[in-house]
């Protein structure tokens, strides 16, 4: 983050969202259990969302399909149909509400809370390297953890097709290892530590603090590994034991 000062509006609404994914209950909650008093700052309004509510209630990860993979052009550009997947009109619902995306009208900031059964502790999902803003507020939750705070961006160019690129800027806050289906207490409370240092960032940013271009490392996806499998299609190998906390340059299988 080097360059010429940039300056962006004041962020006045604010959207947190949990259950994208319906077994995924550290978001789901933050949003059900906290009361709005508690997410709320002075500068801006902050709005909460189940995401994906029939998903949730029945603690699956998704009805049809994946709901946080239906925000594509592709998808948003179609008419609404009752015989469309659940997840898709849910897609339009929320881009109707919250969007549209691209438009002056979409929400300032998205925060999109998850969980993974992978021992990253705590992940922050960025968009693109050049949406600055969204980068110093990852930095500031990073500066300010307690815990490895990782940032993973997306690829320049990259097609957008998740819930939180509806918003003119975002954040994914995922953290782990928190199984499907169930809730632990400092995995909720570590979520809700990173929301609510977001939101501080963003009254910050609102009354006038100017923060300093700086170096962050950040991390990509370069490709995905399958599991070593036999000639049958068997998985051979689990996860190497060094890989169940994040440890640069270990092992990755353990046959």
């Amino acid at each position: 983050m080097t360059g010429e000062l940039q300056r962006f509006p004041p962020l006045g609404r604010v959207l947190v969202s949990g259950g994208t994914h319906g077994n995924e209950l550290g978001g789901v909650c933050v949003v059900k259990h906290k009361s709005s008093e508690c997410l709320q700052r002075p500068s801006f309004t902050t709005q909460t969302v189940i995401s994906n509510p029939r998903a949730t209630e029945r603690g699956v990860r998704q009805i049809d399909t994946d709901l946080n993979r239906c925000f594509s052009a592709e998808i948003l550009g179609q008419c609404e149909s009752v015989d469309s997947p659940y997840e898709v009109q849910r897609a339009l619902e929320l881009n109707r509400t919250f969007g549209p995306r691209g438009s002056e009208h979409a929400v300032d900031f998205i925060c999109d809370l998850h969980n993974t059964s992978a021992n990253t502790q705590s992940c922050l999902i960025a968009g693109l390297p050049t949406d600055f803003l969204s980068l110093q507020a990852a930095r500031y939750l990073q500066s300010v953890s307690k815990q490895p705070c990782h940032i993973l961006v997306m690829k320049r160019n990259a097609p957008a097709f998740t819930l939180m690129t509806i918003g003119k800027h975002f954040l994914t806050i995922e953290m782990g290892p928190q199984s499907p289906g169930v809730i632990r207490a400092d995995i909720y409370n570590k979520t809700l530590t990173h929301l609510q240092n977001l939101l501080d960032w963003i009254e910050l940013f609102n009354t006038g603090t100017e923060f300093q271009a700086a170096e962050v490392e950040c991390f990509e996806v370069h490709e995905k590994i399958d599991y070593p499998r036999d000639s049958e299609g068997h998985i051979t190998a689990c996860i190497h034991s060094e890989l169940q906390v994040w440890v640069n340059l270990a092992p990755l299988f353990l046959y």
